[in-house]
């Protein structure tokens, strides 16, 4: 359907921001994985957080940082998704 958004299923990351190409993603990806510790440290610092609930979301962080550790995947998500799909 034209003008109809599309969502992905929960738990999916969606890049809605302008296509960037791999040189101008590294220096955001720098930032994120110098900024890992203090936000993995969060969850310690919530008082009566479930601890499967903590868990899940460690996971899920541990998925999205893993994902920088492969230039193919984030060529494939980020780069030429983008491209392909224009302004995600």
């Amino acid at each position: 359907m034209r003008g109809t958004l599309r969502f992905p299923p929960l738990g999916e990351r969606l890049y809605r921001g302008a296509c960037r190409n791999q040189a101008d993603w590294e220096p955001l990806i720098a930032k994120f994985r110098d900024k890992r510790k203090d936000m993995e440290a969060v969850y310690d610092t919530v008082p009566n957080l479930n601890p499967g609930y903590k868990k899940d979301a460690l996971n899920f962080m541990d998925s999205f940082y893993k994902a920088f550790d492969k230039p193919d995947t984030i060529k494939k998500q980020l780069i030429d998704k983008c491209l392909k799909e224009g302004v995600m």
